[in-house]
């Protein structure tokens, strides 16, 4: 089952509190239309936006998505085959 973009939308307001706003790369494979609106969320309410790269086969498999994610993120972490 996939993580549901509704599920994020109700409750992307949690997040306000929140110092710093993290995922993973495998989220994408989840749902990236979720993971975008936490994203923008991130971006519209100046918080910093951090990302996995998580794994090779997700950052060559998911390149248009991990590039559209890119745009928003303040911190990429990845090892020397991921990036």
């Amino acid at each position: 089952m996939k993580y549901k973009t509704e599920h994020m939308t109700t409750n992307i307001h949690l997040a306000a509190s929140a110092k710093i706003i993290y995922t993973t790369g495998f989220f994408i494979t989840s749902n990236f239309e979720a993971l975008m609106v936490a994203a923008k969320f991130a971006h519209e309410h100046k918080k910093p936006f951090a990302i996995n790269l998580s794994a090779v086969f997700l950052v060559m498999g998911h390149k248009n998505e991990f590039l559209e994610m890119v745009k928003y993120a303040d911190f990429v972490f990845g090892n020397e085959d991921e990036t």
